[in-house]
């Protein structure tokens, strides 16, 4: 397959491929196997990976997208620091915020480019919500909130193979699988999501600082883009603390 030839036939797709690589000059690796696109930018260079699919230009535009948002000034908050033993946890979420957050911020884009919303992820996008069912028939109401937000932002997650149709039976479901309590946490953070994906601003420290907050447990976190710079580069959760005080309790606590 030629996938970047492919994916350029379509003009609004190769229209954005020289946006961006004017920017950041882009750098594409045809893989085999069926383990979906990747992007990468950084020191100025935007690195694509592909693999076969049925839609390229679709693929194609996805991970463009998450070039023009870091282009555009968006910062990765996927680095923590913490006086807690949930930083682990708390590297996970953050992580998965990033992605979810750029998937919302972008999606209108990538409709307006002439795509369907079934086309925003990767074939095998199709068996996800059977797959999100099976792991909340596997979940026990004693589980912490935080288990349950990974399911939860695949169901409020844009596009997607599942219509509408689907998303509303697989969110009933969730909702009889989660604690009420949980519920009410769960639709305070889909509420921040959705003010994040209509703001101006591409900085998502506010809305990544208020999820956590609503989760409640990660009070003494620091939350960054660049662990180099703690703590300039990033927002506290909670009150605030020097990397001395933070490597004296780790010291104490990381048995």
């Amino acid at each position: 397959m030629n996938l970047l030839g492919d994916a350029r036939k379509n003009p609004a797709v190769n229209d954005l491929y020289q946006q961006v690589d004017e920017q950041t000059p882009i750098t594409f690796t045809e893989m085999a196997g069926n383990d979906g696109w990747s992007s990468e930018t950084t020191g100025g260079v935007t690195r694509i990976t592909g693999t076969p699919t049925t839609h390229p230009d679709a693929a194609m535009a996805h991970e463009l997208l998450h070039a023009k948002l870091k282009i555009g000034g968006y910062k990765r908050y996927c680095t923590t620091t913490a006086m807690h033993l949930k930083q682990r946890t708390a590297n996970v979420i953050a992580s998965m915020l990033d992605n979810e957050l750029q998937h919302h911020k972008m999606f209108a884009d990538f409709l307006s480019m002439g795509f369907q919303p079934e086309q925003f992820y990767h074939d095998d996008d199709s068996g996800t919500y059977a797959q999100i069912r099976k792991e909340l028939k596997a979940m026990k109401r004693t589980q912490l909130p935080e288990e349950f937000l990974r399911p939860f932002v695949t169901i409020i997650a844009p596009g997607g193979a599942g219509g509408e149709d689907e998303r509303i039976k697989l969110r009933n479901f969730f909702r009889t699988c989660c604690p009420p309590t949980y519920q009410k946490v769960l639709c305070n953070i889909e509420q921040e999501i959705a003010a994040w994906a209509t703001q101006p601003s591409l900085d998502a420290g506010d809305t990544i600082v208020k999820i956590f907050e609503l989760l409640g447990g990660y009070d003494h976190t620091w939350i960054g883009w660049d662990a180099a710079d703690f703590p300039t580069s990033g927002h506290f959760i909670g009150p605030s603390f020097t990397m001395q005080q933070a490597q004296a309790w780790l010291a104490q606590n990381a048995r």
